[in-house]
């Protein structure tokens, strides 16, 4: 909860501090997907579920939330930064045994949703070239 409290905090001071000069609504929701997908890809690392797929739906996810967020490279870094940390504490915090439900429950989460986002980019893109 408290980690909930910090994020929370980090993206107001972002939105108030001039980092986001877009629709503030749209670009908050962005520092929280963009946090989220920064977290499951260090869960992916850990748990040793990366592959070129997941690595490209992770990419493609990443480049289409910062298309749609007005943020600064420094503000990117930050949320990247906290994001991988966080992942790092929950693995420290899991200990040995208990990473791999870790990994079944926010590992396979995270690999599903890049993995998805791909398909939806992937056959997006293939139903455009045959229209």
């Amino acid at each position: 909860m408290k980690r909930l409290a910090a994020f929370a905090a980090l993206a107001l001071a972002l939105l108030l501090t001039g980092a986001a000069h877009a629709d503030g609504a749209l670009t908050a929701k962005r520092i929280s997907q963009l946090y989220h997908a920064y977290y499951g890809m260090g869960v992916i690392e850990y748990c040793g579920l990366n592959s070129d797929l997941v690595n490209d739906g992770f990419e493609r996810q990443i480049r289409y939330l910062l298309k749609s967020a007005d943020l600064d490279s420094e503000s990117v870094k930050r949320i990247r930064f906290r994001g991988w940390r966080e992942a790092d504490y929950q693995y420290d915090n899991y200990g040995l045994s208990g990473f791999k439900t870790w990994c079944r429950n926010d590992g396979l989460g995270a690999e599903s949703e890049f993995l998805a986002f791909r398909a939806g980019e992937v056959g997006w893109h293939n139903q455009r070239r045959t229209s």
